[in-house]
């Protein structure tokens, strides 16, 4: 394959794809399993995303 992507490259990139196509089951699943044990709540707010604008600082200051 001249110009393309090799047999190996495709390979990895289709384990990559695979791997990330898992993240939204086992975060409903998570979530789920959170609800069933009375920790998380459909109806409770998102909490304001804190932020790391720096390394050498705590987070939000």
């Amino acid at each position: 394959m001249s110009g393309g992507l090799s047999q190996v490259g495709l390979g990895r990139m289709r384990k990559v794809l695979l791997i990330a196509s898992m993240g939204k089951p086992i975060t409903a699943v998570a979530a789920t399993i959170l609800i069933e044990e009375c920790r998380l709540r459909l109806d409770d707010p998102v909490a304001t995303p804190r932020v790391l604008r720096r390394i050498d600082v705590p987070l939000d200051d």
